[in-house]
């Protein structure tokens, strides 16, 4: 017998969901609802949007739980004695131009950015727990007022590689929690540690070993994880092992390439090709995740 929750409860359940996506002023803009028993079985399935064409087989970006393959990238380095979570040195070394950044603290009174030397060592641990003092544009006014000049094409989005050279510090690095760039600076040092592409390191030390076969890594834009789950496997941290993922690609695979991806009310995003311009290595977002409906 399949898994399942009570009829009256999926009822209330779903009433509750439509109440906070579907009156005039909903408390959300959409929402995808999936509930699991301690087997991880799927007991429940649901979504609703007063805006957006949602269903449970909606393709929804996923953005920074991308983070947890860039730790566990990092993290197998640790286990192998290649890095060490406490080591300034290896940001001096590998990340230079992380390592000679200056702090922004403010602006004069003719609008010039007012910058100071960098104080203490920024170390990999606090590219993971958002110390290292990095931030970005859109949380922090400071930030967004230094890259005011041609914002339009100088922003995390339009131009993610370059903003990420471009931006200051905003705090002495291990003083303040901010959430920045810290694991994309992260899956550069990955790389440049081992020599090896992003997308071939993840592909042979974490979803091949862990039998996703299904399961790709798309770089054109800078680091994309492209995943179609299947039935009962969720993208958390404690059901990453037990995933079996079907390959959903949303971008090409080359520079030059045109395409398209879905949305999460299937329709079409245009894509621009990156390219054959340096990129930046996304290893906190940009996670694609599907669920499909089960019988």
């Amino acid at each position: 017998m399949t898994p399942s929750i009570a009829l009256d409860t999926a009822s209330t359940l779903r009433t509750y969901i439509d109440n906070a996506t579907t009156r005039d002023k909903p408390a959300l803009p959409g929402a995808i609802v999936h509930m699991v028993d301690k087997n991880n079985n799927k007991v429940f399935t649901y979504a609703s949007s007063r805006a957006a064409q949602l269903s449970e087989n909606s393709i929804a970006l996923v953005h920074s739980l991308t983070k947890m393959v860039g730790a566990i990238a990092f993290m197998q380095l640790v286990e192998q004695g290649l890095a060490a979570l406490d080591d300034s040195s290896v940001i001096e070394k590998v990340l230079p131009e992380l390592a000679v950044k200056q702090v922004l603290t403010g602006y004069d009174n003719i609008g010039k950015p007012i910058l100071v030397g960098k104080v203490g060592d920024i170390t990999p641990r606090m590219l993971m727990n958002h110390t290292y003092g990095g931030g970005h544009s859109f949380f922090n006014p400071l930030m967004k007022k230094y890259m005011q000049d041609g914002w339009e094409k100088r922003n995390e989005v339009a131009d993610p590689h370059q903003t990420i050279l471009d931006a200051p510090l905003l705090w002495q690095p291990g003083t303040h929690t901010n959430y920045g760039q810290g694991f994309d600076w992260l899956a550069t040092l990955i790389e440049r540690l081992t020599n090896k592409n992003l997308a071939t390191l993840l592909e042979e030390n974490i979803f091949g070993k862990l039998g996703l076969k299904r399961l790709d890594f798309e770089e054109t834009y800078g680091g994309d994880i492209t995943t179609r789950p299947e039935s009962k496997d969720l993208f958390l941290a404690e059901e990453f092992k037990a995933a079996r993922w079907d390959l959903y690609r949303h971008w090409p695979t080359s520079p030059g390439e045109t395409g398209a991806r879905e949305s999460v009310s299937g329709g079409q995003i245009p894509y621009v090709p990156a390219g054959n311009r340096t990129r930046c290595k996304h290893g906190g977002y940009c996670a694609f995740v599907y669920y499909p409906v089960t019988a």
